[in-house]
């Protein structure tokens, strides 16, 4: 069962959609450290400079930044999505004490993104955890049936997840 939210403000259409089961609204919620992470294409030459560029989480801090000063955004090192094993991403994920868990899901990695999701889910109880990229789409059955997500933005990110750092 899943609720979809949608927004229109300036002619920029905001989608969420979330599970009934999980949906809270957080009015005002301050986050005071956001981790974003996008996995890497496997078995793609890691020493190739242009491997994985963490384009998606890129735009979304930079577009939110100002609004939200009080929050540390962290963009995970290619090391941790790239090259180390998803244990080590993991330990990582898990010292940096995250508010919130922004996965940017392709292709090539929901498989393994929803494994550690899985993982930090125990390790992290109280993190919450947004997906974005173009496999969150109300067609995708695969993550939506996935018992690891909960909430997801569907199209342009930047926009929408605005509205979701300010609890709209």
């Amino acid at each position: 069962c899943f609720l979809v939210i949608v927004n229109n403000e300036s002619s920029n259409a905001v989608l969420r959609i979330q599970k009934t089961r999980s949906l809270v609204v957080k009015k005002d919620t301050m986050y005071k450290k956001v981790l974003l992470t996008q996995f890497g294409i496997p078995n793609l030459n890691t020493l190739e400079y242009k491997s994985n560029v963490h384009l998606a989480p890129g735009y979304l801090v930079g577009y939110v930044r100002d609004k939200h000063s009080d929050t540390e955004f962290v963009i995970t090192p290619r090391i941790y999505t790239d090259l180390l094993p998803e244990s080590t991403f993991i330990e990582y994920a898990v010292a940096q004490q995250p508010d919130l868990l922004v996965f940017s899901l392709y292709l090539w990695n929901i498989e393994k993104s929803l494994r550690v999701v899985k993982i930090l889910k125990e390790k992290l109880p109280d993190v919450q955890i947004i997906f974005g990229g173009p496999e969150v789409n109300p067609d995708n059955s695969y993550l939506l049936n996935s018992d690891q997500f909960e909430q997801g933005i569907v199209g342009e990110g930047e926009v929408a997840f605005g509205y979701f750092m300010a609890g709209k």
